[in-house]
């Protein structure tokens, strides 16, 4: 699974849909997107640390309330099934 570009997309989701950026929240939007950039950036996340924040960015955007359910980020993560990265 292409983790790295599912969590891409759930950063993408959550900014179409209206999550609130939460300066200062590890809930909101700009946690989410530092959290990318921190991915992004490093060369020595393992699969399964991406896999935890991952899990945890899809959690922060279906808890917020903005219409995004735990469904559509199985679907997300089912479109990235095919590809490997992390």
């Amino acid at each position: 699974m292409n983790q790295l570009q599912a969590l891409r997309e759930t950063i993408a989701l959550a900014e179409k849909s209206g999550m609130a950026a939460a300066p200062g929240s590890e809930l909101g939007l700009d946690h989410l997107r530092r959290m990318l950039d921190t991915v992004e950036q490093s060369d020595s996340f393992s699969p399964a640390k991406l896999g935890r924040w991952l899990g945890w960015a899809q959690c922060a955007v279906v808890a917020a309330g903005v219409g995004v359910s735990l469904d559509d980020m199985k679907e997300l993560n089912t479109r990235h099934q095919s590809t490997h990265r992390g």
